[in-house]
């Protein structure tokens, strides 16, 4: 039997099935029919066409110019080719060489609205934003259902800040095109800046609808998810993310500070460590692992310093300036410039902590600036008044930051924020000051060998310490810090232990710490002592408190060790006054570890009731051991956590006594060396004083 032979197939056929191919994404098969029909037609301008886009499409960026070339070469006057030619320029980062082609395309073809779409979206990327809105509109003069040219349209709007509009282009290119993720995902980022989270979520969900593999639209959601308190969606994508794009430092830093939040150190400083081998350079990465191993317990000072002695080698000093490049004034006794670098001062700790100090400081002594990032509220102003510089740091990057302040002349430069959020170490990296000091911000070692100081006191750091330190260590007599309360501080409602509580008689023990000092070892030691007084509750407040995740989280510590769910009260976010006046209805409050409560001591002191601690073995465990020694309430430090319990039970035990600690407590915590602005001020002077002349003596 004869077998009849297939009819060999024509090379229009063949471009016909590899078009087919594309739209099917079946990448591959195109790229083999298009090959073979190019050796037999080297010059079949739709095969080469075909095949720069499909290396397009494969981010093969270095051919598809090589082909669209090939078809200029052989017709110079295909309008099509220099667009696409443009395209794949631009997806190199070649502006200049984009723009030509698709200037060269409008040329041929003056109504080719992608090609002016095309050329509004390098001008935008050039900064040229009036002449991307005039190629946007030419664009959809041309063509009113042009979707890219919407959407670039909106993107120059939004750049420009008129939100409103970018809004209605994004919402014309979603109707044109309601697959167009791009879109989608710009306007989603709109609204996610300007606050609307579920619309924002409705945005970025429909973008992964359409591509699952969206990874910025999976980083983006979380961010919003978050947001809104769905932490178990937050979490979900920014796993997601990383699945997607492995290589995504910023969602693994997102993705550690909530497990950090969630008491998952382990999980928290992997996620850490994986931004760190992404980009080892990157300081923001190490103060995140720095600061969350802050809060392990059976942390030790040594492994900490170590840590934090990594950090030298990866803080920029590329000085700035030093005594050879800046004509220093040496002489001891003249007026001191004085810089500090905060992106903390209003109502925040550090607001609370320098009140004082810029209060009584003296203008003979010591001229102030303060290079602060926008806070602007009621606090702000006032350290405004008392300072004599304010320099505004926002949009200022850290280099240029050095730069001001090499140019101010600043004598001794102090840090308000170690490795906690928004900090400018990699300013104090370049040494922009003769002396540096790390200062109230941070709780031990910055790791900077350009940081010269640590300003402590003798129970942050006692002598024995020092070589846990790369800083030199400054203690002052009192306390490190200087306390000054609000001027909305709410009355003290009682002075002796509570007799009743919302429903029931009870002892009520509190703690108004973050969630992230509230760990399964701490409430295991709660627990002990709720055990032993059937009638006590514990009061838990803070801000987020109350979110469901830390709610399970919180009661399943209890639970597991035999406490009954409705002996711990919880409670969430109140305004600072509120949060005050709440103390009212606490008669004891227990200290946290291994990160120790600094403002919260002081304000439980404040509104008169009795703080409970030990101290931990490193810098962020002594904060409550050197307040209440500045207080002289030394009695109330215990020696370690089996005496911690003892001591809170022999209180809960003798209401006499515990009432007699109360008693004047907010006189004599005001009248505390902690609370003297002036005595703290001319301390402080002095020390800076004896560091500055002993400077001038070594450099001189």
């Amino acid at each position: 039997m004869k077998v009849e032979s297939q009819p060999p197939i024509t090379v229009e056929k063949a471009y016909l099935e590899a078009v087919n191919h594309f739209y099917a994404q079946r990448y591959n098969e195109a790229d083999k029919l298009c090959t073979a029909i190019l050796q037999k037609m080297p010059d079949h301008i739709e095969a080469l066409n075909l095949l720069g886009v499909i290396a397009q499409k494969v981010n093969r960026y270095d051919l598809a110019v090589d082909l669209f070339r090939k078809i200029i070469e052989i017709n110079p006057n295909i309008a099509s080719a220099y667009n696409n030619l443009g395209a794949a320029y631009k997806e190199q980062g070649k502006l200049e060489k984009a723009s030509f082609n698709f200037t060269k395309s409008i040329t041929i073809k003056p109504d080719y609205d992608e090609a002016h779409s095309n050329l509004a979206n390098v001008l935008f990327e050039q900064g040229k934003l009036e002449e991307a809105v005039e190629s946007c509109e030419a664009s959809i003069a041309l063509n009113v259902n042009c979707a890219s040219a919407y959407f670039n349209l909106g993107n120059v709007k939004n750049e420009q800040g008129k939100t409103d509009i970018a809004i209605v282009n994004y919402q014309k290119a979603i109707a044109i095109n309601p697959n167009y993720a791009d879109a989608l995902f710009n306007l989603g980022a709109v609204f996610q800046k300007d606050k609307k989270t579920l619309e924002a979520t409705q945005c970025f969900k429909k973008v992964i609808s359409i591509n699952p593999s969206f990874a910025n639209a999976h980083f983006s959601l979380a961010g919003v998810l978050y947001e809104a308190g769905e932490i178990d969606g937050s979490v979900a994508s920014y796993k997601k993310t990383i699945k997607i794009k492995p290589d995504y430092e910023e969602a693994y830093l997102n993705l550690g500070a909530i497990l950090n939040w969630q008491i998952k150190l382990e999980e928290a400083a992997d996620c850490y460590k994986k931004a760190i081998l992404l980009k080892p350079k990157d300081p923001a990465a190490y103060s995140c692992l720095f600061l969350c191993s802050q809060y392990m317990f059976n942390q030790t000072q040594e492994n900490l310093f170590l840590m934090h002695k990594e950090f030298a080698n990866v803080a920029d000093n590329n000085l700035i300036v030093n005594k050879k490049s800046r004509n220093i004034d040496v002489s001891i006794k003249r007026k001191l410039q004085i810089g500090l670098v905060s992106p903390d001062l209003g109502f925040h700790p550090i607001g609370y902590f320098m009140t004082g100090f810029f209060k009584y400081y003296s203008r003979k002594e010591l001229e102030i600036t303060c290079y602060a990032d926008h806070k602007n509220d009621e606090l702000t102003q006032l350290l405004k008044s008392h300072c004599d510089n304010w320099v505004a740091t926002d949009d200022i990057s850290s280099d240029e930051l050095a730069k001001v302040i090499a140019r101010d002349n600043i004598d001794i430069l102090i840090d308000l924020a170690g490795h906690t959020i928004n900090n400018r170490l990699s300013t104090f990296a370049k040494k922009p000051a003769p002396i540096q000091m790390s200062w109230a911000g941070y709780v031990g070692t910055t790791g900077l060998p350009t940081m010269d100081w640590l300003i402590a006191d003798k129970h942050y750091v006692p002598e024995d310490e020092d070589k846990f330190y790369t800083e030199k260590i400054l203690r002052l007599p009192d306390s490190w810090v200087c306390y000054t309360p609000p001027w909305y501080v709410p009355d003290i409602a009682r002075e002796q232990p509570q007799t009743t509580d919302i429903d029931n008689k009870q002892f009520i023990l509190g703690c108004f710490a973050n969630p992230a000092k509230i760990n399964a070892d701490m409430a295991s030691v709660w627990a002990k002592i709720l055990l032993k007084h059937p009638t006590a509750k514990l009061l838990l407040m803070y801000d987020k408190m109350d979110d469901a995740w830390n709610i399970k989280r919180v009661k399943n510590f209890f639970i597991n060790e035999g406490v009954e769910q409705d002996r711990v009260i919880i409670e969430g976010k109140r305004p600072h006054r509120d949060f005050l006046a709440r103390y009212n209805s606490v008669d004891l409050a227990l200290d946290t570890l291994p990160y120790s409560g600094g403002l919260t001591t002081m304000e439980a002191l404040l509104m008169g009731v009795v703080v409970v601690t030990t101290p931990g073995s490193t810098f962020a465990g002594r904060h409550a051991k050197s307040i209440l020694y500045a207080v002289g309430l030394k009695e109330l430090v215990a020696e370690n956590l089996d005496e911690y319990v003892k001591l809170v039970s022999k209180l809960i035990d003798d209401p006499q006594r515990l009432q007699k600690l109360r008693q004047g407590l907010r006189e004599r915590f005001l009248q505390s060396p902690l609370c003297d602005g002036q005595k703290f001020s001319n301390d402080f002077t002095h020390e800076l004083r004896l560091i500055w002349k002993k400077w001038c003596e070594n450099n001189s």
